[in-house]
């Protein structure tokens, strides 16, 4: 299955990084034919694996039908992930029409090569778009909680558009944890419940940064989960 094969990948990407870290220790190394054909005969293996792969959907939680056609090829990755050598990516926005309202998510996750290891999106009644923000996210993290090996939960990088989810995981969790789920008012937290499932699923990850990103603002990824929203709402919206 797929993540069998991504930590196939791995193995093997590690394998070459330290042939090649071996084969150029210095500026003066002549490379040889010898050399090189180990370091050739591992990337055709990794070419084989990826090619094998074909995971840019999970087909229990596919977003298809909401997709742009072809949009799933190209998707750079933020520098910030890429210099701090992240293991996984997720993406992940929420959108409601009235506050509250129908409401829609959309959360994807991206390895460093870029590949799409899974995409999830879902809909509900009557939801603030804070709530559907928070859903999005854990939907997220739950997918890799339970499906994707411990080498992936490493370093992972959440991009979300929302304030109040960055803000809230950053700067306001830890306290009101501490003052036993209540605000410094000490009135309870906003959807307390969506909160404390976060909360839950934080500790399940070494190490996990949250980014916040400019809605509209030409992000790719943020663009990508906005439209699938949008198409999502849309679709039901018209329906009834």
């Amino acid at each position: 299955m797929g993540i069998k094969k991504i930590e196939q990948i791995l193995e093997l990407t590690a394998k070459l990084k330290e042939l090649l870290s071996t084969t150029t220790t210095t500026t003066t190394t002549v490379i040889t034919a010898d050399k090189l054909s180990p370091i050739y005969n591992l990337v055709d293996q990794i070419e084989q694996q990826l090619n094998e792969l074909n995971i840019t959907t999970n087909t229990k939680n596919t977003c298809a039908s909401m997709k742009e056609k072809g949009d799933v090829f190209h998707l750079p990755l933020p520098q910030d992930f890429l210099n701090e050598e992240g293991k996984l990516a997720l993406f992940a926005d929420g959108a409601s029409r009235g506050n509250p309202g129908m409401g829609a998510y959309a959360v994807f996750a991206q390895l460093p090569n870029e590949t799409i290891v899974f995409d999830k999106c879902d809909f509900a009644t009557m939801v603030t778009n804070n709530q559907m923000e928070l859903r999005a996210v854990i939907a997220g993290l739950q997918e890799i909680t339970t499906s994707f090996p411990l080498q992936l939960k490493e370093k992972i990088f959440v991009y979300t558009d929302s304030r109040y989810v960055v803000d809230g995981v950053n700067s306001w969790l830890a306290g009101w944890k501490k003052r036993n789920w209540r605000k410094a008012d000490n009135k309870t937290p906003e959807n307390l419940r969506l909160w404390q499932e976060l909360d839950q699923l934080l500790a399940n990850f070494k190490s996990i940064k949250f980014v916040w990103i400019k809605g509209h603002n030409n992000h790719c990824q943020n663009e990508r989960c906005d439209k699938i929203c949008n198409k999502i709402l849309d679709k039901i919206l018209k329906v009834k």
